[in-house]
């Protein structure tokens, strides 16, 4: 009985090593991915690099993220380290095309006027919606090459964690205590939103604005309500329509 204890916990252990092995991999492969593409990004929008200040946050960040998409039990090397990486470089796409277009940051209240790109750009649209749809294949391929790879049970027990991972990720990311957090460290440089993206990451900017945006949005409404310009607008507007 001793013994078959002794065999099961080596064999836990070697399990729990090669994990282990499989994870460190990956961890290796992702940085060197995500940092890849920062410092070439260089050569085509002004707010690519790398420097230190992204380790404080937006790279951590980016892996982080990057494992909600990682199967370990996907033999194929490409696959299980590539492919995860896909959806999330395409989102820094995304910024860096509504960057260079607008030479801001995008904010939150910028995806409600998505629906308007096509009567700006026909050709901008179709190539945002085939960016789009390259993200969404490399999850389909991530989930088909899991579903060969893993046990069925596994594969539901997988799907499930990764479902509750996103979902607590999300939580985490919409409250107030990340939000203050992420712009608590953030570096912002006066006069210069190019430099103070590119110091700080993507995504560290993306929050610091949008709280940015929310902060000053709610301290007008403050204004407005205090100075009662609201009432004050429609009691001359009933003036007019009555001269009228």
């Amino acid at each position: 009985m001793i013994a078959r204890y002794l065999k099961k916990t080596i064999m836990i252990s070697q399990v729990s090593k090669k994990h282990f092995k499989w994870i460190l991999k990956y961890l290796a492969s992702v940085f060197v991915i995500f940092a890849l593409y920062m410092e070439l990004s260089r050569h085509w929008v002004p707010i690519g690099g790398t420097n230190s200040h992204l380790f404080d946050f937006e790279i951590p960040f980016l892996i982080i993220l990057s494992m909600a998409f990682y199967f370990p039990a996907i033999d194929k090397g490409v696959v299980k380290h590539i492919l995860p990486t896909v959806p999330i470089l395409i989102l820094y796409v995304y910024f860096d095309i509504f960057y260079h277009f607008l030479s801001r940051a995008p904010r939150v209240s910028d995806i409600q006027n998505f629906d308007t790109i096509p009567d700006f750009s026909v050709a901008l649209s179709s190539g945002l919606i085939l960016l789009f749809l390259i993200a969404l294949l490399s999850i389909i391929v991530l989930l088909q090459q899991a579903f060969v790879n893993y046990s069925r049970k596994d594969f539901g027990i997988s799907i499930f964690l990764k479902l509750l991972f996103l979902c607590a990720l999300a939580t985490i990311m919409s409250s107030s205590s990340f939000v203050n957090y992420a712009i608590a460290g953030y570096e912002y440089v006066d006069w210069s939103q190019r430099k103070s993206i590119k110091k700080n990451g993507r995504f560290r900017s993306f929050i610091y604005y949008g709280a940015q945006e929310k902060r000053n949005r709610a301290k007008l409404q403050s204004y407005i309500s205090s100075k009662n310009i609201g009432n004050y607008s429609a009691k001359k507007l009933k003036k007019s329509e009555k001269s009228a």
